[in-house]
């Protein structure tokens, strides 16, 4: 493997997460971009391949890779914002 192994996520993940549920606006969110790519998106893409390797190690029949494995967050946020109900 290339990259560092998945030793968890970043410290700014879990808040970024919840400030995302409030703010809900795609403004907010390139503004924090960086918390997003440093603390979750690479972090996850480690998870994604650290499990791939251990998969194919115990031979089992599944697969996964970092780039058809996760959501594209900008859609998650579109379906939200969507199924938003105004108060």
């Amino acid at each position: 493997m290339s990259q560092a192994a998945y030793s968890g996520f970043g410290d700014k993940a879990l808040p970024f997460l919840k400030a995302l549920g409030f703010h809900q606006n795609r403004e907010w969110f390139h503004e924090n971009r960086d918390i997003f790519e440093q603390h979750l998106n690479e972090l996850r893409g480690r998870l994604i391949d650290d499990l791939a390797v251990r998969l194919a190690e115990k031979k089992l029949p599944l697969t996964c890779n970092r780039k058809t494995s996760t959501f594209r967050i900008k859609h998650e946020v579109a379906a939200v914002m969507f199924l938003r109900v105004p108060s």
